[in-house]
């Protein structure tokens, strides 16, 4: 799977969990704000609640699950104390804590509504004997079999033998000012020349 990783073979990767939380509060004038219940105020709390869920489970090539919210909507005017306020959060998971153990423990930490947006992506785990991985690493100068810290198409291969293995560095991924080294695409080739001649 050609993602940027910088030619280290990664053998698993996290999978990931979209969930929107909605918190349920009253409207009311923002004048008189102690007649009203603020969702904002709510779903605040619960953020800081996913903030501070201890996630202790660690996976030797892909660290600990996390989840973070992304995205927030709430209110319709300044002066009106909104009733509904809905927080997107994105978990990425690990097979020792997959997204089914994520979404208990999310919505045991907060008090609003939790629907799960997407959870088909689960966790890939491997194995750094495969045929392919070593063929990978003795490509790559001997690089050491890792992990994918987010998801790509390893989720959809079903546990067969396979690395996430490509050019350029997965930090500039969805930066501003995405882009990848020339001579890394330009490189690329020969180095999956030589994982093809490794395994076979």
């Amino acid at each position: 799977v050609g993602e940027p990783n910088g030619f280290r073979p990664a053998i698993a990767q996290k999978g990931l969990l979209k969930l929107k939380l909605t918190a349920q509060g009253r409207a009311g004038h923002a004048a008189r704000p102690q007649l009203a219940e603020n969702a904002i105020v709510r779903a605040a709390k619960d953020v800081l609640a996913i903030e501070r869920l201890t996630l202790d489970v660690e996976d030797p090539y892909l660290g600990r699950p996390t989840a973070t919210a992304t995205i927030i909507h709430g209110g319709i005017r300044s002066n009106i104390v909104p009733d509904v306020c809905e927080v997107t959060v994105d978990a990425r998971t690990v097979a020792g804590f997959d997204n089914d153990a994520m979404l208990e423990a999310i919505r045991d930490a907060v008090q609003s509504d939790v629907t799960v947006l997407s959870s088909r992506l689960r966790p890939v785990g491997g194995d750094p004997d495969w045929k392919i991985a070593r063929a990978a690493s003795q490509a790559a100068g001997g690089a050491k079999v890792t992990g994918f810290p987010s998801v790509s198409d390893l989720a959809h291969l079903g546990g067969k033998p396979a690395v996430v293995f490509g050019p350029g560095d997965p930090a500039h991924s969805h930066a501003p000012d995405e882009s990848i080294d020339v001579a890394a695409v330009l490189g690329a080739p020969e180095i999956y020349r030589r994982a093809i001649a490794a395994y076979f």
